[in-house]
């Protein structure tokens, strides 16, 4: 087989949670550009741009609450109704909520957990028969805060916590799914620049992300994330599991830190 083709997600079916925008749009182009049928599953009151999204990139939406296991099993049902098997599930939904212990609230906090940890047992449950039918691909956007303390002030362990958690989690499923030929996987992005910076108590300087933080100079951009989601959904990538990919730049690795900056 020829390398090029060993990259081929031609024909996949793939669900994408928070789609209509960020990361899973840049998610959903790369999928849908390289032939994969793709449905973009976002919060029903996204509706609108969740559909306008469907319409721009040429593929299906659904509504979903995925801290909801009552929408998760709807969403379920309709895929299901459709196609025999998903080959690629991306959980890309997530939420920041950044804050000192003394401002955190249960609502806060629940919102960090539920959308960050909770959605993704509850994803992967309610599709594992369509996933098993596949030997499908599983993939979880995380964040590097879950494994580093990189350029991050001193607040937001919640939100860390629940990352940590969740790549802790996805090496457990890979462990379990594992004899299932389902292979589950992380994506742990440094900085991308989408809605959710500036947002939820989220602080930064993008003058000195660049000049004085990332050795590479740059935000992670779409292509990075998109690669690395059809390196891990295709052949290339049938034989790792378990692991949480790094796409930082470097910014792991280097000593450069400035408390000016909050990453997620």
């Amino acid at each position: 087989m020829k390398t090029i083709d060993l990259f081929s997600v031609e024909g996949k079916v793939a669900v994408v949670t928070g789609g209509s925008r960020g990361i899973g749009k840049m998610i959903a182009s790369h999928l849908v550009e390289n032939g994969c049928k793709v449905y973009i599953a976002s919060h029903p009151d996204d509706i609108d741009e969740n559909r306008n999204t469907a319409v721009e990139l040429g593929c299906k939406d659904v509504p979903v609450d995925v801290t909801d296991l009552d929408s998760i099993k709807r969403l379920v049902s309709h895929i299901s109704e459709r196609e025999e098997q998903v080959d690629i599930l991306v959980n890309n939904a997530g939420a920041v909520y950044l804050s000192n212990v003394e401002d955190v609230t249960e609502e806060s906090y629940d919102i960090n957990h539920n959308v960050n940890q909770k959605s993704i047992i509850f994803m992967v449950q309610q599709f594992l028969p369509l996933l098993e039918a596949a030997g499908a691909s599983v993939i979880n956007l995380s964040s590097v805060v879950g494994s580093y303390n990189t350029a991050v002030p001193h607040n937001g362990a919640d939100y860390m916590a629940a990352k940590a958690g969740q790549n802790r989690m996805t090496t457990m499923l890979a462990q379990e799914l594992c004899s299932r030929k389902i292979t589950v996987n992380g994506i742990a992005p440094s900085a991308t620049e989408t809605t959710m910076l500036g947002a939820n108590g989220i602080t930064y300087d993008r003058d000195i992300y660049i000049n004085k933080i990332n050795p590479s100079g740059r935000f992670t951009v779409a292509e990075d994330i998109g690669a690395a989601v059809i390196y891990l959904s295709s052949r290339a990538g049938d034989y790792i599991t378990g692991q949480v990919l790094v796409i930082d730049g470097g910014l792991t690795q280097s000593s450069t830190q400035t408390n000016e900056w909050i990453l997620f």
